[in-house]
């Protein structure tokens, strides 16, 4: 039995880090893929080379290992689906902070654990209860009271992306969770990236549907690629998270990104929200992580 509580307890530990660490990295690789464009990269070479370093790590990992790439017929089904899921995701939230500040955009798709609760109650995974809905309703209206608040008002564009973004990430935690519980999530994400997204990228590219633009000048090409590395590594640590600790309690931590999205944002952006807003947001994410806890011990 002490065994049993050991072993728990590490994994909790194990996963909350790696929910936190993947948090404070994804939200860096998205301040910094808006600096890219202003150093002449555009979102499809972005996207290209992100997926590209991703998939070139998980090769890595798997010959290291020596891990054949083989999944069953239904894991393969679900990983295809989250390789869409995972270049929607990729392009429709990098296509909002192009129009609206990264603090926006980031705050708007960290609201995707609200979506998950919604899942829950309608399925019947999650109880439902009054508690449960204040916070939904208090969430909801600290996000609105952001908007309201905003000196100019935002463009409609960037925020439905943002919200779009939400959405598809809440899908893609709920699909993960289901093709990473007894698979090996490397090789899940090998087949997810290798199959769709970048295939995706280039069939786009070949048929001249898009045009990859690169930076232009050697900063661009530092801030390119430190995005690329952080929204891999942010990636990596997220899905372990779930593997290791469920959706749920992942969505919890992970809820820290908008935080640090406003840090990075004024530091290496300027982009400053005004103390309205600084208050709402405060609203949406403790919203949002008090929610968690009225579902999970």
């Amino acid at each position: 039995m002490n065994t049993n509580n050991s072993g728990h307890l590490r994994r909790l530990i194990a996963g909350s880090a790696l929910a936190l660490f993947s948090a404070i990295t994804f939200a860096l690789n998205v301040v910094l893929a808006g600096m890219s464009y202003q150093h002449g990269a555009n979102i499809h070479a972005l996207n290209l080379s992100r997926a590209a370093l991703f998939l070139a790590t998980l090769s890595c990992i798997l010959l290291a290992t020596r891990t054949l790439p083989q999944l069953n017929p239904r894991i393969r089904n679900l990983s295809i689906l989250l390789g869409l899921l995972l270049c929607a995701e990729m392009y429709v939230l990098l296509g909002a902070i192009k129009t609206i500040p990264v603090a926006l955009a980031v705050l708007i798709f960290y609201t995707y654990p609200l979506i998950i609760a919604v899942h829950g109650w309608l399925t019947g995974v999650e109880r439902f209860n009054l508690a449960s809905m204040f916070l939904l309703l208090t969430g909801f209206g600290g996000l609105l009271f952001v908007l309201i608040s905003a000196p100019v008002v935002p463009d409609i564009q960037g925020l439905l992306f943002s919200l779009g973004a939400a959405v598809v990430m809440a899908v893609m935690l709920l699909v993960s969770d289901k093709a990473l519980k007894f698979s090996n999530n490397h090789v899940v994400l090998f087949y997810a990236l290798s199959t769709v997204v970048i295939g995706i990228i280039l069939s786009l590219v070949t048929i001249d549907a898009v045009t990859l633009a690169w930076p232009t000048d050697k900063l661009g090409w530092i801030v390119f690629s430190a995005s690329s590395f952080f929204y891999v590594a942010a990636t990596f640590a997220l899905f372990m998270a779930v593997k290791l600790v469920g959706p749920l309690r992942t969505a919890i931590i992970d809820n820290t990104a908008p935080v640090w999205a406003i840090l990075f944002g004024y530091l290496l952006l300027n982009q400053i929200l005004t103390v309205r807003q600084l208050l709402g947001a405060l609203v949406v994410i403790v919203a949002v992580m008090l929610l968690q806890f009225t579902k999970r011990n």
